[in-house]
């Protein structure tokens, strides 16, 4: 019994040492921009969370679509109401892996490269991304990217009432600070 508690106690050891190396930011910045010829929409959170695991080359991130926050109410209104569906679709998700080599011990700016999933409005869809790693010589990690999202790929649908007002590819910004989530 008592070698039993020990393997065990190894084992949890060895577990907590693995998920050590997981870094984590709570914080993520996610701007959107449509530009359409009638007015330009913007909006902002800083309420995404994400998840990079540097022994599994992977990256998970989700935000919540009423935390994005627009310049005008009416805005924010019509992009979770009418659009989104915020109620039914609550938040966006990419679960990828990182494509590029990225040496996680070695500081430096590295152009990577993602693979994965990415969901929103209930639509899931494979993606490829461009984007930066850069490690601090504290072993910080900030990553960025910036792609398009066609409205049409998730079934997000614009009347045509208003298709002067909203783009139909809407540019998505991240920028997000990791620390081992052990902190």
């Amino acid at each position: 019994m008592k070698y039993l508690m020990l393997i065990v106690v190894g084992l949890a050891q060895i577990g907590l040492l693995q998920a050590q190396d997981i870094q984590i930011c709570k914080d993520v910045y996610v701007k959107i921009y449509s530009e359409a010829p009638l007015e330009n929409i913007e909006a902002v959170s800083e309420k995404g969370v994400s998840a990079i695991n540097p022994a599994e080359n992977s990256l998970y991130f989700e935000v919540p679509m009423r935390s994005l926050d627009f310049e005008k109410d009416l805005m924010e209104e019509h992009f979770n109401e009418n659009y989104m569906e915020s109620e039914k679709y609550p938040t966006a998700k990419y679960n990828g892996t990182f494509s590029s080599n990225v040496d996680w011990a070695t500081p430096g700016e590295y152009e990577v490269t993602v693979e994965g999933t990415f969901e929103v409005h209930g639509v899931e869809q494979q993606r490829t991304d461009a984007g930066k790693v850069v490690i601090a010589e504290d072993g910080t990690i900030t990553a960025t990217a910036a792609f398009n999202v066609a409205c049409a790929d998730h079934k997000i649908k614009i009347p045509k009432l208003v298709v002067k007002n909203i783009a139909e590819e809407i540019e998505v910004s991240l920028k997000g600070k990791y620390a081992p989530i052990s902190k």
